[in-house]
């Protein structure tokens, strides 16, 4: 996954929020849905569907 893809992933995460908590929760939301594990690669491996 390319900077710029994850740089929109975040930017949809966190497009609503309104404190920096509101933004830590909206992340984990995402990559606790989105997360395939285990990975084989040693690095985070996204499952998007």
């Amino acid at each position: 996954m390319g900077r710029s893809n994850r740089v929109a992933l975040i930017a949809e995460a966190t497009v609503d929020c309104h404190d920096g908590s509101e933004c830590v929760t909206g992340f984990h939301t995402m990559v606790e849905e989105h997360l395939a594990v285990p990975c084989r690669s040693g690095r985070w491996c996204w499952a998007w569907t």
